[in-house]
């Protein structure tokens, strides 16, 4: 499984959109028309069940995927992408769903293989736009959510789905790596909502994801291991080093940048108004 393009360890810049317009567009006419009658918003309000909402989605994803992979990027984002940035209603129908991370999937990984006509810019394309939509996800579940275990759960979820789908294996945990260090860069770039008070339910969901990060940093394995190396080093923590060194170091900077320069969780005794809930709020954030 190979990663689409020449992707490092580090956050995708996300490519300037292009201009819908017919000499842009490399669907033909009918193509156009097709995914044009895909009000994904209208069509997501007018459905009965999570069942409906699911088979529209799907539908949409299953005919974007029988067109070649070029055309992929132009899909997502004159047909998909907008509403899924600014709809509120969108978001919680893919969360809702146990299969949207499966559909985005094949435009981050494609199979070993196969042969791509794309050029490297044109797949780092696609794989920047489908990080994106992750990060938005990622990100409104971050500050929405107030369920316990919420956010643990839907990181883990994507990691797991990735290795369901593709295999655990060096390059697909490349492609994890660059999801966690992305939605890191989202939540440095979009600090407003942790300028409020501790209690907010973000604060709770940023420990939890911390919880994931830890486990990626020390516990999950870079490849699929036996049954017989799990229980041989199942108390002691992973370490993911090659020649190159750690592959894990961006993440961490990543982390520590977030809490030490964007956040500036040092100085969050600022932000508490002394309350006993408060302080009890702060001790746990800053531990």
């Amino acid at each position: 499984m190979d990663i689409t393009g020449d992707v490092r360890q580090r956050a995708v810049p996300l490519p300037p959109p292009k201009k819908k317009g017919i000499f842009d567009s490399p669907l033909t006419d009918k193509e156009e028309a097709y995914f044009s009658k895909f009000k994904l918003y209208s069509m997501i309000k007018e459905s009965k069940s999570q069942k409906q909402i699911d088979d529209v989605i799907q539908h949409f994803f299953s005919a974007m995927y029988t067109h070649e992979r070029s055309k992929w990027q132009y899909i997502l984002e004159n047909f998909l992408m907008m509403d899924l940035l600014v709809k509120r209603d969108v978001k919680r129908a893919f969360l809702a769903s146990k299969k949207w991370q499966s559909w985005f999937i094949p435009c981050l990984l494609r199979p070993g293989n196969t042969e791509s006509r794309m050029s490297q810019d044109e797949e780092r394309n696609l794989f920047a736009i489908t990080i994106n939509m992750f990060e938005v996800l990622f990100y409104h579940v971050l500050i929405d959510n107030t369920e316990k275990g919420g956010m643990c759960q839907l990181l883990n979820d994507t990691l797991e789905a990735l290795a369901h789908k593709c295999g655990w294996g060096v390059e697909v945990r490349m492609v994890a790596s660059v999801l966690l260090i992305s939605f890191l860069k989202k939540i440095g770039n979009s600090i407003k909502p942790f300028r409020r008070d501790l209690i907010e339910p973000c604060w709770t969901n940023l420990n939890e994801a911390f919880t994931v990060y830890d486990d990626f940093f020390f516990y999950r394995p870079c490849r699929v291991i036996s049954k017989a190396e799990k229980l041989a080093t199942r108390s002691f923590p992973g370490v993911h080093v090659n020649a190159d060194g750690c592959a894990d170091v961006p993440i961490v900077e990543q982390v520590v940048q977030l809490l030490n320069r964007d956040l500036k969780v040092h100085s969050m005794g600022n932000r508490v108004s002394g309350e006993r809930k408060h302080a009890k709020h702060e001790k746990r954030i800053i531990d």
